[in-house]
């Protein structure tokens, strides 16, 4: 379903606030009526209605048209297209085809952690515990969170080992796994921590593989 409001300026004058949430990223033009291709952040993209205000980078600019294409809804495909811009020429004049779009983060709906809903940015620096059910929320933690990635429809946490005097982590690599309830059964953003099973052994899987790529060297 496609939404738009009628073009106004391109850019308005306000200053980019300071508490602002990465919402998606433009990927390019679509089509030749100054539309531009969005990946979200989050697939959901509750944000992505027209007359929202979005920063294109340090650029505050307002959405004059949602569209959400066909089969996209789930890997958090958008076409977005910006007041005052009529055209692919407009758009590309502008400079506003490609860069990462944020908003306040005041004006972004809250997620709902009941239903597995998270900011990126409460993710990051979680500790990460191994967990062999649901309810297994006692063990100490043996990684953090550094980052999240996306691909087509699914989120990944990217894992660093914490240090400890009994573990040989020197060696170990960053740990990727998707982001879902199989391998993270529980999360608790209050308390800094998520539960992952089977960390112990992709941590020491990791050391193996590294310690191997060290020694071919």
């Amino acid at each position: 379903m496609t939404t738009t409001l009628p073009g106004q300026s391109v850019e308005t004058n306000t200053p980019r606030p300071t508490d602002v949430l990465v919402v998606g990223h433009v990927t390019g033009v679509f089509g030749l009526k100054g539309w531009v291709k969005v990946r979200a952040a989050d697939p959901a993209a509750q944000w992505a209605t027209p007359g929202a205000t979005v920063w294109l980078g340090s650029r505050q600019l307002k959405l004059a048209g949602v569209d959400r294409p066909a089969g996209g809804e789930s890997k958090g495909l958008l076409h977005l297209k910006f007041e005052g811009v009529v055209d692919r020429t407009a758009l590309e004049k502008a400079n506003l085809t490609k860069g990462t779009l944020s908003m306040a983060r005041a004006a972004v709906p809250r997620p709902n952690h009941d239903d597995g809903e998270y900011w990126v940015d409460e993710l990051i620096g979680l500790q990460a515990c191994p967990a062999t059910s649901e309810d297994d929320t006692t063990q100490a933690p043996l990684a953090r969170v550094t980052d999240v990635s996306s691909s087509t429809d699914q989120l990944f946490l990217w894992l660093e080992p914490v240090s400890r005097p009994e573990a040989q982590t020197d060696n170990a690599a960053p740990v990727m796994l998707p982001f879902n309830a199989h391998f993270v059964p529980w999360v608790d953003v209050p308390a800094g921590r998520l539960g992952i099973r089977g960390l112990d052994e992709l941590l020491a899987l990791n050391v193996v593989k590294a310690s191997t790529a060290v020694s071919a060297d």
